[in-house]
């Protein structure tokens, strides 16, 4: 599958706060919205950064 090792791949990225410019992030439902965000980040294929 192709998604089968997203865990892996994704971890220490952050999704940055400019992709979701008009959700209030701090209330933000990661869960409810995956589809929203994930559809952004391929869209503009920016938007995930390296945490610290």
């Amino acid at each position: 599958m192709i998604f089968s090792d997203w865990r892996q791949k994704s971890k220490g990225l952050q999704v940055s706060k400019s992709l979701l410019w008009e959700y209030d992030l701090t209330r933000f439902d990661w869960q409810r919205f995956r589809v929203i965000v994930m559809h952004r980040v391929v869209e503009r294929r920016t938007g995930l950064k390296k945490s610290n």
